[in-house]
């Protein structure tokens, strides 16, 4: 069944007005007490990308036309993406970025001869256009090849990219050595090159750095913690049995979170424990077909559908959309219900070997003790509330062997959940503060 929540355009005014409405009625009667609602939005026209995080419902937005090609500035990866935010929208043109291809392997003497416009893939943050060209070979990451001997990726092909300006640069991805990526670019004849570089160092923590070729500056885009990015990107679309690129507007999920859809279901009812093995990193399993487009009706959202998303740090949400109003605002509006913080009870551990917490029920303090089998490091005490929020963020320092560490607690009564995070391991238990 579909939630018909849009007249067409020249119906706008009256059909926010009954959006509201429709809104207000769902949201009086939603079951759960936790639920909360969200309108991220990405502007009118969708100008803007917006980053969304669902423990505390921060969004951090920047213009599309900000930067032009982004790097992948997480360990281990090479993946370089186009911006393919800007384009078409509804009865609007912008001139977009594009990136094209062909066999040319020299800068110098590389031109556009037979070039074919390329993409990014949808999949993951390390396999942007730049990479989609990669012949499967393990080594090939599209732009360059891989060196195991010196642990490096060196240029083995040229691009070429059309600018907001109309205006066509050869670029080459030179290499990427000790998490610095080197690049370098060019008008076509080879003229007004710039050789430019990014330090995955200085972006500790995120998933993208960003490069304006246009005003040759590199940006730091990302809030410090983000979950989904409200966006566009283009996507295979079946058109009568062909397939075609087509600009979407939709949500992609950050490095670390993982989604399960849920179909054909009541989403008030729905029980996030029969999804436990659903969970996809795929970028886009929120994606844009949560809501659908008619001439008559105008935007129309699935209503029997629930999305799941586990978060990097563990914490169970279920998103439900409501409305999307399209070119006029971008905003669209969902509910997002806090489920559960995961609580380990596996010993299954390469470093923890055992985890308590006493007294529980917690008045002013918490001693939290534990076993490590490693070597001296620093560990992360965090707690968040039922509802997600991070109540308290703490590092410890820690030490092989035993452990004990008090920590105080200033909150109001009720149910918390405790996660203690050492290296790439993290286990959750639930506290009950008097």
């Amino acid at each position: 069944m579909l939630i018909r929540l849009s007249l067409i355009n020249n119906n706008v005014n009256n059909n926010i007005k009954m959006r509201n409405l429709l809104l207000l009625v769902l949201l009086i009667f939603s079951a759960n007490i936790f639920a909360q609602v969200n309108t991220p939005t990405i502007g009118a026209n969708y100008l803007n990308q917006t980053y969304y995080t669902l423990s505390d419902g921060s969004m951090t937005s920047n213009l599309h036309t900000d930067w032009d090609i982004a790097f992948n500035v997480t360990p281990g990866s090479a993946g370089v993406l186009v911006n393919e935010g800007t384009g078409l929208s509804f009865m609007t043109t912008y001139p977009e970025v594009e990136l094209y291809f062909n066999n040319a392997t020299d800068f110098a003497t590389a031109d556009t001869t037979g070039i074919s416009k390329i993409y990014n893939t949808e999949v993951e943050w390390s396999t942007g256009a730049f990479n989609s060209v990669s012949n499967g070979n393990p080594l090939d990451f599209g732009w360059g090849d891989y060196n195991p001997n010196g642990n490096t990726v060196n240029s083995t092909r040229i691009f070429f990219i059309k600018l907001r300006t109309d205006i066509y640069k050869k670029v080459e991805i030179q290499s990427l050595v000790a998490g610095v990526y080197t690049f370098r670019y060019a008008d076509l004849d080879g003229s007004n090159e710039v050789i430019q570089t990014i330090d995955k160092a200085n972006y500790t923590g995120k998933t993208l750095a960003y490069f304006s070729i246009e005003n040759e500056t590199a940006l730091d885009l990302e809030p410090t913690h983000w979950d989904l990015l409200f966006t566009r990107y283009y996507t295979d679309l079946d058109d009568n049995g062909t397939t075609i690129d087509y600009l979407v507007t939709g949500v992609l999920q950050n490095n670390g979170v993982e989604v399960a859809q849920a179909d054909n279901i009541t989403p008030t009812t729905v029980d996030y424990t029969n999804y436990t093995t659903e969970y996809r990193d795929t970028l886009t399993i929120i994606g844009h077909d949560w809501k659908g487009f008619d001439f008559q009706l105008g935007w129309i959202i699935e209503a029997n559908q629930a999305f799941f998303v586990k978060t990097a740090t563990d914490s169970i949400w279920k998103i439900q959309f409501y409305d999307f109003e399209g070119t006029s605002t971008g905003k669209t509006t969902l509910e997002k219900t806090f489920e559960t913080a995961l609580v380990s009870t596996s010993s299954v551990y390469q470093s923890l070997e055992s985890f308590n917490i006493y007294p529980n029920p917690v008045t002013d303090h918490v001693n939290i003790a534990f076993e490590l089998a490693t070597d001296n490091r620093n560990a992360m005490v965090e707690i968040y509330n039922t509802v997600g929020q991070n109540m308290l963020s703490q590092s410890i320092n820690v030490n092989d062997g035993f452990n004990i560490k008090r920590l105080p607690i200033n909150l109001v009564s009720g149910t918390y959940y405790l996660t203690l995070k050492v290296d790439n391991e993290v286990i959750t238990k639930p506290i009950f503060v008097k």
